[in-house]
């Protein structure tokens, strides 16, 4: 009889429970959260900006190729021009951390943070020349190195447009090595110009100001 039993009891269809519903809602639910990051992952942030300065919002968006590492999509709108920027882009999700019309042409700038070390940052800073996008300058930036500091500055002299990066090196409990590296905005191109400007800063940290981009 005993056998009997068991053999009845495999031949029992099984009955749902409202405990088996409820896993399968969750297992569905974790395979459209996963879907979606998977979707997130091949655009991981759109952005819009008036990169040519026509007064309409120009699309910006990264991608992650099959390669793992990040690239930058920039279509105008005017004529749909698209380019597709991937050198100095790391592993790391980049972002635009500012925008602003800093060379004195119409349109704005990107500087967008391209590539993350436990020492500094890295901005590349993108302009449109004969409407497409290309990169002026990659510069250093933040830091997470005890001893390091690093930053951009944006100033107007006269009718000259130009960008300062700063590099603190630490010379003691409350001192700072500052070094100053000018560049010049001449249609479209960053050129640096020449001599560094070096001094000697006191304070536990060099001015926030010049650990970011001030633009």
């Amino acid at each position: 009889m005993r056998g009997s039993d068991d053999s009845c009891a495999a031949d029992s269809p099984q009955v749902a429970t409202p405990e088996r519903h409820s896993l399968q809602r969750v297992s569905k639910v974790i395979a459209v959260v996963v879907v979606l990051l998977l979707v997130a992952a091949a655009t991981a942030l759109a952005a819009t900006s008036d990169i040519d300065g026509d007064g309409r919002a120009d699309r910006i968006s990264f991608v992650q190729p099959t390669d793992g590492t990040w690239a930058m999509r920039v279509t105008l709108t005017a004529d749909g021009l698209s380019d597709l920027l991937s050198s100095g882009f790391g592993f790391t999700q980049p972002r635009v951390v500012h925008v602003s019309n800093v060379d004195g042409r119409q349109g704005s700038e990107l500087f967008v943070d391209i590539a993350h070390i436990s020492t500094f940052d890295t901005v590349g800073i993108y302009t449109l020349r004969r409407r497409h996008t290309v990169r002026a300058a990659a510069l250093s930036v933040g830091g997470g190195d005890h001893d390091y500091r690093f930053g951009i500055t944006c100033l107007i002299h006269g009718s000259a447009h130009l960008i300062v990066a700063h590099a603190f090196t630490r010379g003691g409990p409350r001192t700072w090595v500052q070094r100053d590296s000018t560049y010049r905005w001449q249609a479209g191109r960053l050129h640096r110009q020449s001599g560094t400007r070096q001094g000697r800063i006191a304070g536990k940290w060099p001015p926030a100001s010049q650990m970011r981009v001030d633009c």
